[in-house]
């Protein structure tokens, strides 16, 4: 159960006495207030992090592929930051949308950009 099923149920419990329902009441509002705050803001570090995956694309775009290694040397940055940002926008099955794939050669991983609609429709029309 949550706080606030709780908080519902005691509510129900002191139903006849007033001053422990604007109690109950009240914390119900501070829940609300808490909730609300949360979610409608990014932290620092998501906003830090959509410059860096901004760096990352533009590195992609001017390569043909590249490494963890090679993006996180370039950029300055960690290879686990960069790892796990390269996670979040590549294409998946659950995130058909993603703008990165993955390849693997010998055994090696390397990222480059997915193909833009002009691109798909050039080879296309080659073929």
């Amino acid at each position: 159960m949550t706080k606030r099923e709780y908080f519902a149920q005691i509510r129900t419990m002191v139903a006849e006495n007033e001053e422990l329902v604007a109690f109950v009441d009240h914390e119900i509002e501070l829940l609300d207030k808490k909730n609300s705050r949360k979610s409608n803001k990014p932290t620092k570090a998501q906003v830090a992090n959509e410059e860096v995956k901004g760096r990352i694309l533009e590195y992609l775009a001017s390569t043909d592929k590249a490494r963890i290694a090679d993006i996180a040397a370039e950029l300055g940055e960690s290879p686990n930051k960069i790892n796990a940002l390269v996670k979040q926008m590549k294409r998946t099955d659950e995130n058909p949308s993603g703008q990165i794939i993955r390849t693997e050669e010998k055994r090696v991983a390397y990222f480059s950009l997915t193909e833009t609609k002009d691109e798909a429709e050039t080879e296309v029309e080659a073929e």
